[in-house]
């Protein structure tokens, strides 16, 4: 996806996209590193916004997924 939006919302899908390739490689443990302090408090607080809802809802999904 390439358009306009805010620098938050392509670091999320950064994020999530790196969590969904981790995903299909089957691996079952995962450390996510970021140099985004502002967006790992809303992941780990699920603080949202209109346009990080959807994102960031999926990467807890995906969160939990490794969690197990």
């Amino acid at each position: 996806f390439i358009g306009k939006g805010l620098a938050v919302n392509a670091k999320l899908w950064a994020i999530l996209h790196g969590l969904e390739m981790v995903q299909s490689r089957r691996y079952d443990k995962v450390i996510l590193e970021t140099d985004c302090m502002t967006e790992m408090e809303m992941i780990k607080e699920g603080l949202k916004s209109m346009t990080t809802t959807t994102i960031i809802r999926k990467i807890n999904i995906m969160q939990r997924q490794f969690a197990n």
